[in-house]
């Protein structure tokens, strides 16, 4: 793979693959990174080209051998695990403050939100009689705008903070700010005995993980987390859903007895 890309390319981290092999994968990983969306922003101009007839063809597409990017291993919590990081965030701040920033992890573990999407929750988005929450277009994941069910068990929270917060107002205040996210959440994360390569983004891994296992399908955990198709879903959580052969293959079988 690696000999099959340009020197131009791999110029810059040919020193780093002489050094040794254990550098190997470091040097793929950065091909991934560069080459792929290179040569798809490449392909779309070129087809443009095609479609207006300046070119016969477009040489770009088809390519078959763009280093594949490989997907870290996502890291899932159990509802114990939830429960304890909530607390912790509820501990490390003001006693004025509690009950908002542990409903942070909720919100984040149990319905996928994004970091920049929970910062910009308004009450005008919670939809406390339907359970669902609205992400607008412009700072949801895949730019469209989309709703996201809330579990009963969270509506107490939602209720409270609506109640509490102006019209206009943010419901949980202070989290549009950068510099935040990474001292808030070291910290909590710190207190709740997890390691350290656990980043906040993990809790939208584990909203993804308890959906699955409440039965939700690729398309409904689509839905949730906001991500541009169900082929992505699928991709990214493929280790959710493994164990779907068994589960079709019992449920084919209980009728017959």
């Amino acid at each position: 793979m690696l000999q099959s890309a340009p020197t131009w390319v791999l110029g810059p981290h040919l020193n780093s693959c002489n050094q040794g092999s254990e550098r190997m994968h470091d040097v793929v990983i950065i091909l991934a990174r560069t080459v792929r969306p290179a040569h798809y922003d490449l392909q779309a101009v070129l087809q443009v080209a095609v479609d207006d007839y300046r070119t016969p063809c477009n040489p770009a597409s088809g390519i078959k051998n763009c280093p594949a990017l490989s997907h870290r291993k996502n890291v899932y919590l159990t509802y114990e695990q939830v429960e304890k990081e909530s607390r912790a965030a509820d501990e490390h701040h003001l006693k004025q403050q509690r009950g908002r920033y542990g409903f942070v992890i909720y919100i984040a573990a149990y319905m996928g939100l994004l970091w920049s999407e929970t910062a910009t929750l308004r009450p005008g988005g919670v939809d406390l009689e339907a359970g669902r929450v609205r992400i607008r277009a412009e700072v949801s994941k895949n730019g469209r705008e989309r709703s996201v069910g809330d579990p009963r068990y969270m509506y107490e929270r939602f209720r409270a903070l609506t109640l509490k917060t102006g019209s206009d107002g943010l419901l949980i205040p202070d989290l549009t700010e950068p510099k935040n996210q990474e001292s808030w959440f070291l910290t909590v994360r710190r207190k709740a005995g997890l390691n350290e390569g656990f980043v906040f983004h993990n809790l939208r891994h584990s909203a993804a993980s308890f959906a699955v296992s409440a039965g939700a399908s690729v398309k409904a955990v689509q839905n949730m987390l906001g991500q541009s198709s169900a082929a992505m879903t699928l991709d990214v959580y493929s280790d959710l859903f493994d164990t779907d052969v068994d589960a079709v293959a019992e449920r084919i079988e209980s009728p017959r007895g």
